[in-house]
């Protein structure tokens, strides 16, 4: 897999819905493998749900905070390339 794209968040649905859908178009069209991981601190709005909708991968920060869902997501990252 050529790219990582790691998207630590909290309650953010309504962003992620414009997001995923607009990375996965530019990355296809640069015909790269890729994965979208969400790394969500607990969110209450249903992020978890419209990320994997979307395509994402979801997976719950391990550490709380910032610095521990960044880890986390380098931990889950499958590709060459992290972003």
């Amino acid at each position: 897999m050529d790219i990582s794209v790691i998207l630590p968040v909290v309650n953010e649905r309504d962003n992620l819905r414009i997001l995923i859908p607009h990375l996965a178009a530019l990355l296809e069209r640069e015909k790269l493998t890729y994965e979208i991981v969400v790394i969500d601190g607990n969110s209450t709005d249903g992020t978890r749900d419209a990320a994997e909708a979307l395509g994402a991968r979801v997976v719950g920060e391990r550490r709380r905070g910032y610095a521990g869902a960044v880890e986390t997501g380098f931990a889950e990252a499958r590709g060459d390339y992290l972003l």
